[in-house]
């Protein structure tokens, strides 16, 4: 099982210049791929996507790269003056009318996009299909300690969520032990009632059992602890296969839910004490699981 949080980073050698490639990976509901970095290009962003895809299926997934070392006629640098200065005047009738509250440094202005813009003229390098591939073996290369990482996390989550599940396991094993007894206990409970409500009143006893026996069977809790069960065994199953290929945490989700939903019925068929303390403890397990699976992949 891994974890959907992770990051990873090393640094290339290549024949001319060296790259930085940074991933790192946060909680997704999908697999979303965004870039940072002075290299960013469509062909670059086609051969990550390509790389990631095969490997990951879900997260927030922030590639980082960088060409270093390159040197200076390998950098295309663009000013467009006259939109610069089309701005600068702009902001001189600015100034004028509003007085020097209102400032402007020459730093913000060249982060404009529009104005000022360096462009590594190694991209077309990127296009030969050997520096293709070692760029994608680089990223596959940083993917799998990213990967590495994801699974440690994933193994930690793991125990954190099993150490739950068999808390609310206990507390489930507790509830199937007082339903044998339970059918009968409020039998009696339903009786009593019946009769001290009507003690003035001549009694028709099998009626009476009968109104109780009908009240019983709606308070019956056995489906609702035998899906529990199921449940609780499926989520078992999950963290322990060991194929990786599928949404674990989606289904992990779906399912604490289910669980929380079976409580709830079981809740508000019965007001034992005994049966809604292990009601309480199984929802507060399944709270704590179901934080936890929203950052398995």
């Amino acid at each position: 099982m891994k974890s959907m949080t992770g990051f990873a980073q090393k640094r290339f050698d290549l024949d001319r210049y060296s790259v930085n490639i940074a991933l790192k990976s946060l909680n997704h509901k999908y697999l979303d791929i965004y870039f940072k970095g002075n290299s960013i290009s469509p062909l670059i962003e086609k051969i990550f996507r390509d790389v990631i895809k095969k490997r990951l299926i879900r997260g927030k997934v922030e590639v980082g790269f960088e060409v270093l070392g390159s040197k200076s006629e390998d950098w295309n640098i663009h000013l467009d003056e006259g939109l610069l200065k089309r701005v600068l005047n702009r902001i001189a009738e600015i100034k004028d009318e509003f007085g020097n509250n209102v400032t402007f440094s020459m730093d913000q202005l060249l982060k404009i996009p529009l104005i000022f813009q360096i462009e590594s003229t190694l991209q077309r390098q990127f296009e030969d299909p050997p520096t293709r591939e070692q760029i994608s073996d680089s990223i596959d290369m940083v993917l799998a300690e990213l990967i590495a990482c994801r699974q440690r996390e994933g193994n930690e989550l793991a125990a954190v969520i099993l150490k739950s599940l068999s808390t609310a396991d206990q507390a489930l094993t507790d509830l199937e032990k007082l339903v044998d007894g339970l059918e009968d206990l409020i039998l009696e409970k339903y009786v009593q009632k019946i009769k001290r409500f009507v003690k003035e009143y001549e009694i028709d006893e099998r009626r009476v059992i009968q109104e109780a026996a009908i009240a019983v069977d709606k308070s019956c809790i056995t489906e609702e602890i035998e899906r529990i069960r199921v449940h609780a065994n499926r989520l078992r199953a999950i963290i322990n296969d060991p194929d990786d290929n599928y949404s674990k945490g989606k289904e992990m989700d779906f399912i604490t839910q289910e669980i929380l939903r079976e409580t709830h019925t079981i809740g508000a068929k019965t007001n034992l004490t005994e049966v809604q303390n292990r009601v309480l403890i199984i929802r507060r397990e399944m709270e704590k699981i179901r934080q936890q699976v929203q950052n398995v992949e």
